[in-house]
């Protein structure tokens, strides 16, 4: 990239001005300033000397200054003590000041992309990555780039207060009324508040007892409301969640279908609407299988970028793979794991995250027989401490066959945003539908 005149003098005026300027060294460093904002490799060792002197404010003078880099041996490859006085004297202008490290900040940017471009091409030609990976790379460096450039963090406490005033204002004028997304079961909206933005919200559960087709209904709820959502599938195809959505919707028996058994005049009619209303619906879904965590990330930007995505559902996390390989499955999971709770705060939505849990529960003797717990959860406990909410799915008669086959419950076992407890459900097998009791 072409280095300009006014990005020189730039350089020049910011250096110029930092010497004497303790005050303004610490601003810069703090702003995440550093040696690469520079492009003359002099200028790069005049910063980096700041850096150290910095460190002990009252040194960051210009005779501390020549006096450092001259023992380091490189006061004449910075223009010696004449470059040095020429930066104080004919560069320390404050009013110029801020307008000069802007045109930095910009440079740096675009000095930035252009490497991320490069650096593409250069990926693209590499016979050992896939499109995908070359996607998910390019997608993991734009964010970098986006949170290095995002505007600081850290603010007073009070600064909140008008949220919190808000939120006040929201519960005196809706009585009774969630905060967060409707997940469509009134009972478990009223404890859980709702699903909230920035939660990560486990749904554990072991094979066989449906947590897919609970987190397919809450997902296909909020579709039908209008609400944008995308789901992540990593064990079924696209068409398997599609065939189980209508045939539920339809009252429709797969198990009779295969059997031969054929459709009633209204299950037909039930089908031809419900295919007509699935259409209309802005549920988005991924079923690569065997994803990584940073192709999950990389797509769901993607989902809320293009489509406008306000839930994203995971089935399920033990199935996904980390960036890299890892000493340990459990190293892995909490890769995974993490990382599925940060999209969740970088998209400022609910994510909903699927999880298989160990044999624990079946090992349980008297009434807790069956009943899972919050330590069941396989391969990693990083999952119980990056989860906002905890829910477990139960149904008696996987464990026992002389219990009631539509019996369940939805436990909440650890709630970040209100209660725990439980809500009684009926499991509807034909529709492979969960429903409020």
């Amino acid at each position: 990239m072409h280095f300009t005149e006014t990005q020189l003098n730039a350089e020049k005026t910011v250096l110029g001005n930092c010497i004497d300027g303790a005050d303004k060294v610490a601003a810069l460093i703090e702003q995440g300033f550093t040696k690469a904002h520079f492009v003359l490799l002099a200028h790069q060792k005049v910063w980096s000397a700041f850096e150290t002197l910095a460190k002990t404010p009252e040194k960051v003078n210009i005779t501390d200054l020549i006096q450092h880099l001259e023992a380091a041996g490189e006061l004449e490859s910075v223009g010696g003590h004449a470059g040095l006085v020429e930066l104080s004297t004919s560069f320390a202008y404050h009013f110029q000041f801020e307008p000069s490290v802007k045109i930095l900040v910009e440079a740096k940017k675009k000095r930035d992309v252009e490497s991320l471009f490069i650096s593409g091409l250069e990926n693209l030609q590499n016979p050992t990555l896939s499109k995908d990976e070359v996607l998910a790379e390019a997608e993991k460096v734009m964010s970098s780039l986006r949170e290095s450039y995002g505007v600081a963090q850290v603010a007073r406490m009070a600064d909140g207060t008008q949220k919190v005033v808000e939120g006040l204002e929201f519960r005196i004028k809706n009585p009774g009324q969630t905060k967060g997304l409707p997940t469509g079961y009134p009972s478990l909206d009223r404890m859980l508040d709702g699903l909230q933005n920035t939660a990560m919200v486990v749904i554990g559960a072991r094979p066989a007892v449906g947590k897919t087709s609970f987190m397919t209904n809450i997902l296909y709820n909020l579709a039908a409301e209008g609400v944008p959502v995308g789901m992540f599938s990593l064990e079924m195809s696209k068409e398997q969640l599609l065939e189980r959505t209508l045939f539920g919707m339809s009252k429709i028996n797969a198990a009779n279908l295969r059997r031969g058994i054929k459709l009633t005049k209204w299950q037909q009619d039930a089908f031809t609407n419900a295919v007509r209303k699935v259409r209309s619906l802005p549920f988005f879904v991924d079923d690569r299988g065997a994803l990584r965590i940073d192709q999950i990330q990389a797509t769901a930007r993607r989902m809320v970028a293009d489509h406008g995505v306000r839930c994203i559902g995971v089935d399920y996390l033990q199935l996904a793979n980390p960036t890299g390989r890892q000493a340990s499955r459990e190293r892995e999971v909490s890769e995974i794991s993490a990382g599925l709770k940060a999209l969740a705060k970088e998209l400022n939505i609910p994510v909903i995250v699927l999880a298989q849990l160990n044999r624990e529960a079946e090992k349980r003797a008297g009434k807790e027989a069956g009943v899972p717990r919050v330590s069941d959860l396989r391969d990693s406990g990083s999952i119980e401490q990056d989860a906002d909410q905890i829910l477990l799915l139960y149904r008696p008669y996987v464990m026992d066959k002389n219990a009631d086959p539509a019996e369940a419950k939805i436990i909440v076992g650890k709630n970040r945003f209100g209660e725990i407890g439980y809500i009684d459900l009926k499991w509807d097998a034909a529709a492979t539908t969960y429903r409020e009791v």
